[in-house]
Parts: structure tokens; sequence; C-alpha cells
């Protein structure tokens, strides 16, 4: 049946009606769409910019905190909220343009012993921030001791009615110099003659390291050994020019008992070297200031004269110095009398930490154990040896560590413990001494720097180390003794005992006999009591340091070479000379001209030294070279402490930590063979150090950001 013509018409307008409404609702759902994705589109991007803005903010922050505390080690809440870290409101715009038009809060606040977490707007905790630890072991195979002190920064950033907050930790890690048995800031060489173990972790900062043994079982490294520029099983360029390579035998790696092949893992490459500021020190050091010339900064007094550079004077040993004693070698009026005498005591200045001058009392009891002169056989006359690397003799400040433990860190009224003693002689005068002649006999004048005396620091009478008598804990035990001149320990350090043989080390070590690795390698019995000695985290620094032996004696450093005129019926005395390392025989005239034979010894006797050792040294250089053998050469780290006595068949056991970060300025030449046979070298890293290091702030510095956490909200 047809349809009607008019029924047909009727359902096509419906159906039109019905397509054209959909279509109109379809354009409106598809405008109200667009207009939806357009503003979250719009919220998105501002949600972005606020988070940028804020990202931005933290770096500012960052930059701010990180120069706060690069000069103050321990900031306060009042510090870390003033306005040289957190800006002000128009302060945000003039560092950071792109902050322009946001409501920017910020905070940068210390983390607690237990951390601080990170939570969200609604205090939901999101992450749990690494908590401030105090002396911890950083993990990895190049684990070593690390202070890290965390901070949290926040930066909330509003604007057009949206907010972003970020947060991040900045962390600061100090990681002390003293973890490593050996640190070399430039050209690491290890290329002992005598067979040498060395336990403990050992590190090139820059340069090639050139490791190599001598004879026999040669040279053995039990830990890890890390550089940055690279390293050569070789002898160095001056070693092959001054020593030759004949004989000696490629490096092993690990403890005795295992394959050096597969010890051998523990060779490392490290990206770049341990900043000893946490910085470039380009940015530090300034060839045109005095006070900012280089590492030695770290041992040097400051001077007056020029500005001074924070990053140094918070790490300057000086400023550290709890108790400070200068001696003015030009007031000195009369050499050969004590310096309490009357005629010198204008030469001495005992100062405090602040730089005031003690009392009365402190400077009579520290003065005790402070000589610059020593008596023998009834007659005293100013100390003086002959230091035969250097060529020159040594007017000495004698440091009685014995006499200052009695009378003044032990005995009461004193007032204060000082862990951190400085000493140096100061404005040193330059003496003519007159005619003189060179090794060849030819005349040369005696202000040469061949002929200068030269000034130093000796440590003796060291077997007991002070101790905090007013603290129950022994945390500031020790002492850390420092000069900014050359440094000589005479005898044992650090061991306990009233003589050598109560010493352990100085009677059983012999070639191979390994001391137990524990605090007690000292005395079985303390000088002054039934208990057991404990050896107590110290460290010597100066400008070079030369350990001595417990057989020293000055009288045998040196002779003076000596002729008959016999036209002018007079003694020439054409100057001192360093004697050959084993027994020499002189010829010595009288002053009426009669000759006598004398047999001169400086054998050295079994020594025992606990203490990390921070100096300069020579470094090799063969573009230095003026002749052969070659003028520049550092005698490698096994030669750092420095030797003057006839070691052969004698150990020197040592406990310590080994680290150069420049140059000696004052002890100046170069090693050579000439004037010492070495010791037997029984040298460990001190695991003391892992608990308790040596007082002072003595360390590199990493600066790091940790992860971002991000809240997006509406207001």
């Amino acid at each position: 049946m047809k349809t009607p013509l008019h029924s047909r018409s009727g359902s096509v307008f419906v159906i039109a009606l019905i397509t054209l409404t959909v279509v109109a609702t379809i354009i409106g759902v598809s405008a109200t769409l667009t207009s939806h994705v357009g503003r979250i589109g719009g919220r998105n991007n501002n949600n972005a910019e606020a988070q940028t803005a804020a990202e931005s903010a933290i770096e500012v922050l960052f930059d701010n905190w990180r120069t706060l505390t690069s000069v103050t080690i321990d900031p306060t809440n009042a510090q870390l909220s003033a306005s040289s870290v957190v800006p002000t409101t128009s302060q945000w715009t003039t560092l950071h343009p792109g902050l322009a038009g946001y409501t920017l809060t910020a905070s940068v606040e210390a983390l607690d012993g237990n951390g601080a977490p990170f939570r969200d707007e609604n205090g939901t905790v999101i992450a749990n921030a690494i908590a401030t630890k105090r002396w911890t072991f950083s993990s990895g195979p190049t684990t070593r001791r690390v202070r890290q002190r965390s901070y949290l920064a926040i930066v909330t950033a509003v604007r057009a009615g949206q907010r972003a907050v970020v947060q991040r930790v900045f962390e600061r890690n100090d990681n002390p110099f003293f973890s490593f048995m050996m640190f070399a800031q430039k050209k690491f060489e290890l290329h002992p003659g005598p067979n040498m173990d060395v336990v403990g972790k050992i590190h090139s900062n820059e340069g090639t390291m050139y490791l190599l043994g001598g004879g026999g079982s040669g040279l053995r490294l039990w830990d890890y050994v890390s550089y940055v520029d690279g390293y050569a099983e070789a002898g160095s360029p001056e070693l092959i020019a001054n020593e030759g390579v004949s004989g000696r035998t490629l490096p092993v790696y690990g403890a005795p008992g295992t394959t050096s092949d597969t010890e051998k893992a523990r060779l490392l490459s490290v990206s770049a070297p341990l900043e000893a500021f946490g910085r470039d020190t380009s940015l530090i050091f300034d060839s045109d200031n005095i006070n900012a010339q280089s590492y030695r900064e770290l041992i040097e007094r400051p001077n007056s004269g020029d500005s001074t550079v924070q990053d140094i004077e918070d790490r300057r040993l000086y400023n550290q110095a709890d108790l400070k004693i200068l001696i003015d070698r030009s007031l000195i009026a009369q050499p050969d009398k004590p310096i309490t005498d009357a005629a010198n005591i204008d030469a001495v200045q005992v100062l405090t930490k602040s730089n005031s001058a003690v009392s009365d009392t402190v400077k009579t009891a520290v003065l005790k154990g402070i000589s610059t002169t020593t008596t023998t056989g009834g007659t005293t006359a100013a100390t003086k040896f002959y230091d035969a690397r250097e060529h020159r003799f040594v007017e000495a400040v004698n440091v009685d560590i014995g006499a200052l433990k009695t009378e003044f860190y032990d005995k009461s009224g004193t007032g204060f413990y000082a862990p951190i003693l400085y000493v140096s002689e100061i404005n040193r005068p330059t003496v003519n001494q007159g005619q003189g002649y060179d090794a060849n006999g030819n005349a040369i004048s005696r202000t040469s720097s061949v002929y200068n005396t030269i000034g130093g620091v000796r440590i003796k009478n060291a077997r007991e180390l002070p101790k905090n008598v007013n603290s129950d804990t022994n945390d500031s035990d020790g002492l850390v003794i420092v000069s900014e001149n050359p440094v000589y320990v005479q005898g044992d350090f650090n061991t306990g005992g009233a003589v050598a043989t109560d010493v352990a080390t100085n009677r059983s070590i012999g070639s191979t006999v390994i001391p137990t690795n524990d605090k007690y390698n000292g005395t079985t019995l303390s000088a002054n009591s039934t208990q057991r000695y404990k050896r107590v985290p110290s460290a010597i620094m100066g400008d070079a340091v030369s350990i001595l032996s417990n057989s020293w004696n000055d009288a045998n450093s040196f002779y003076n070479k000596t002729r008959w005129d016999s036209e002018k019926e007079q003694l020439i005395i054409d100057g001192a000379t360093g004697l050959t390392a084993t027994s020499t025989t002189v010829d010595v005239y009288s002053a009426t001209g009669v000759k006598t034979t004398q047999t001169i010894t400086r054998n050295a006797s079994k020594s025992t030294v606990n203490a990390a050792v921070f100096s300069g040294w020579m470094i090799s250089d063969s573009s230095q070279r003026t002749g052969s053998p070659n003028d520049k050469q550092s005698g490698g780290m096994h030669n750092f402490p420095r030797f003057l006595e006839n070691w052969s068949g004698n150990s020197l056991t040592y406990y310590g930590s080994l680290v150069t970060l420049f140059e000696s300025e004052q002890g100046y030449a170069d090693f050579s063979l000439s004037y010492y046979n070495p010791p037997r070298r029984v040298w460990y890293y001190d695991p003391l150090f892992e608990t308790q290091q040596p007082a002072g702030f003595f360390a590199s510095t990493e600066y790091r950001r940790g992860r971002f956490y991000r809240t997006l909200a509406n207001n």
C-alpha cells in the first residue's frame, strides 16, 4: 500500500528537524568543549609557568645557600633566613627577571638528626629527606668518611589563581683528607727501594700517578688506588733520569694471599678532583693577594697588609688554633740564653684563639715546654743542627710535649684545653756568615741559600700526648701541631712509654713482621700508669716534615770543613758539611793546627710515629732540569716524610695519613740519595681516624642538589 504524499512530506520534515537539532547540539557541545579545553590548557600553562618559576627560585636559594655555607660551616637559622639567602619580595625580580608577577614565599632550614619529611598539600608524607649526619661512611669502593649536612629548601610561587610548591634538599658533604693513607694534589709518585706495604687508600688529584716497586716483593698496595688524570706502572721521568729502573718490579695489588690480577679492580679512575674548598680554586686563589696564593695558606698566618678570602680564612689552621706561640727571632738579643731570660722574653708571644695574650700564669706554664737553647755538659747554647738535605743549619724552636703536658695541659689553673697548637718562628734576619766554599772548593758568599740558617720547629719527648682532663669522653683528646716552618719530629710520637724499648713496635718489627692494627700498637704500659696507652687522634702540619729517630744526636748531624792556613797560622772554617748516609771519617784541626781524625755516624734506631702528616713537598719536574742529575725530584710519597739518617736495617712504624697539597717554600731542597739510607717502612692508615679525626676542620667539600618534589594546586 502506498503512503500518501502528504504523510511522506511530514516524515521528512520531522527527520530534518531532528537532524538540525542534533547538529545544533553537537555544535553547542563542541563549542562548550572547546571553551573548557581552552580554560584547562590555560590552567596547565599557568601551572607549568608557576612550577618553572618556583624551580628558578630554588636555584637562587641554592646559590645563596652555597655562598653562605662555603664561609660558615654550620649556619644558624637566623643566617639561613636572612635576605642574603632568602630574598625579599623586591629582590626576587632583580635576581631573576622571569619571576616578575609572582608572589613568592621561600625558606631554607637545616634538617635535624632525624631528617624532616617532605609532605604534600594535605600533609601526607611523600618522601623522607636525608638526615644530617656526623662523620658517616659513603658507599661503594671509594668509601670514605663524610660529614654530611642537609638542608630543606621550599618555594611557593603564586600568580593568576594558581600555585606551585617546590621542595628540594641541599647537601654539603665534607670529606676529610685524613680518610686516605696517601693523598697528593699533584704528581703522585710511589717507587720505594726496599720492600713496602701500603695499607689504606691512596689518591692522586692531578697529573699522572706513577707506581713501581723495588726488588724482592717490591710494592704491595692493599687497598683502593684512585686517580684523576691517569696512572702508569712505571717510574716517573725524574726517577728514570736520577736512579734508573733496573731490577724494579711492578706493583702488587691486594693483601697477602689474594690474587693481584683480581684485586687490580681496586685501581679506579675518578672523574673529578677532590676540591679543598668545594669549588674551582681559580675563583679563590689570587697571585696578587698575599693571603690567597695557594693551599699553603692553610698553614700560614694571615697577613694584615692584604684582603682576606673567607673560604681560606675559615680553614686556615692559624685561625683554628686554640693556642699560638710565636717566636720573633729578630728580638732574641742573646741567642745562647733561654727564651725566658729578660733579654729574650719580649721575643715570645703566647696567644689564645682570638689572638689575645694569655695570662702571665699561662705564659709561664707554656714556656716550660718551649725553648730555643740546648744544654749539653753544663753549657747552654742556641739549638742548632744540620739538615743534610737542605745543606743548611736549622736554628730550632724546641717543643717539649712532655713538659707542656705536665706544666700546662694536665695542670689545673691554666684555664683551657688547646687541641690545636700553632708554633712559628717569625722575622728571621739574614746573617752574613762570611766567606765559604762550595763542594768544588770555589769561593762563595755564605749569605747564599747554601749557608743560610733556616728556622724550624722540633717536636720531642712526645710519646704521651695531652688528653682533655675536663672531658669524660675522648672525643677531644689528642693534639694537632701546626707550623709554617719546617717541622722535625724527634723520636717516638703518640706511642706511650718512657723509653724507646717500651714501645712494642720498636722491639718486634723486623723485615716482615706487621704490627696488630689496633689502638695499642705502642706500649704495653704507659709511662705513668698501669694501663696500656691508647694512641689519640693527632696530626703534624708544616712546610715540610722530617722524622728523626730515637738515636738522633744534634752533634752528629754535621761537621765543620776546616783547614790550616800555614802562612797565616790560623784555622779556616769553610762551613758545615752534611754527612754521607753511613759513618764518615773526617780530619779535624784544632785552633793551633793539630789534626785529629774522627768518625761521625748518624745511625738511626727503630722508631714509631702515630699521627697524620700534612705538609708541602718538592714536586718532580723534568722541565726544570739544569743538569744531571735532575734538579727537581720529590723522592716520591715514600720520602714525603723526610729522613736524614742511616736507617738501614731499622724500621719506621707509622700509623696515620699522609697528605700534601702544596710545594714547600722554606724547606725547598730537592731529594737525593746522598744523605740517608731508607728505613724498612711499616706504614698503615690509622683506623682510629674512621671514628675520630684530629681536631680542626681539614676536608674537601662537595655541594649537591637533591631531587625535586613538586605540588601543584589551586588557591
